[in-house]
Order: C-alpha cells, then sequence, then structure tokens
C-alpha cells in the first residue's frame, strides 16, 4: 500500500530482506489514493480517501467513464510509486479483492505490462466450515464463494492467455 501512512517504514523493512517477495497492494477502495484528490475527483473524497463501500465502487468503475480513466491513471500512480522504490515487483493484488473487478483486473494487466509485471494474486479460499456457526452464514458463504469463482476462472483464463 504504497500511501498507506507507513509504507517507508514497511519499505524499509523489506528492504533487509532482499529473498522476500514483496508485491504492490494496490488500494482503490477503503484507503488513501497516491494521487491528489483534484486529480481523480469521480473516485476520492476531497480528502483523498477512496469509498469505503465496494459495491459502489464497482458500480462506479464499470459505468462510469470518467472514473475509469482516473482509476488507470491512478493505478499507474501506485505501480510507478511502487517502482520507486527499488523493490523488485513479485505480484500484484487489491486492497478488499477488488482487483477481481474485471475493470480493475484489465488495467492492472495493461499497467502491469509496463512495470514487468509477472504475477497475480488470483484469490480462490473456499469458506473456512470452522468459522461458519449457522446454516445461513454457510449458505451465503457457499454461493459468495461460487459466484466469485467465475471472476476468478475468468482471470485464470486471461493470464493465460496473456
Amino acid at each position: 500500500m504504497v500511501a498507506a501512512p507507513a509504507a517507508d517504514h514497511a519499505i524499509e523493512n523489506a528492504k533487509k530482506l532482499p529473498e522476500l517477495n514483496v508485491g504492490l497492494h494496490l488500494v482503490l477502495s477503503n484507503g488513501i489514493a497516491e494521487l491528489p484528490a483534484s486529480e481523480i475527483p469521480n473516485l476520492v473524497n476531497n480528502t483523498g480517501e477512496f469509498q469505503i463501500n465496494k459495491f459502489y465502487s464497482g458500480i462506479n468503475f464499470f459505468f462510469n467513464i470518467k472514473a475509469r480513466k482516473q482509476l488507470k491513471r491512478e493505478i499507474r500512480a501506485q505501480f510507478e510509486a511502487y517502482k520507486k522504490t527499488g523493490l523488485k515487483l513479485d505480484h500484484v493484488n487489491a486492497h478488499n479483492h477488488m482487483h477481481l473487478h474485471p475493470t480493475v483486473f484489465n488495467l492492472i494487466i495493461e499497467i502491469g505490462r509496463d512495470y514487468d509485471l509477472t504475477a497475480i494474486r488470483i484469490p480462490n479460499e473456499p469458506p473456512l466450515n470452522s468459522i461458519i456457526d449457522n446454516k445461513k452464514e454457510f449458505i451465503v458463504r457457499h454461493l459468495r464463494w461460487i459466484f466469485f469463482m467465475l471472476f476468478t476462472l475468468s482471470m485464470k483464463k486471461k493470464m493465460y492467455k496473456e
């Protein structure tokens, strides 16, 4: 999270461990942007904070052309900020799994080519039955897993194709 308050400390520690595989954790929801709020007003509030509501963010990324253009600039800015750290880029993912969003995923692939991106974390973990304490929660978690599996299968297909 290159724009996070503790980013400098994390980068400093990562440089002490050259064998550590470090990746870029893009922040596109529930966090702070790399670009100033004035450059991406369709993505953040006046203090540069992204929307907390991931559903609203996803709708905005998909249907709002201005937001998509700003999203592309913000993703590139975060890649660029990571590059400036001097750390080798091992992988990319996004805060709150926002990289599962097709618009975000496609932009990561497109922009990542310019930064030698070789891996994107594609989450596909089944629900942990040990933390589910009732039938309703069991059904909801498994339906959510199946729903997102459609996205992860599409992502894997695209990754191997690219």
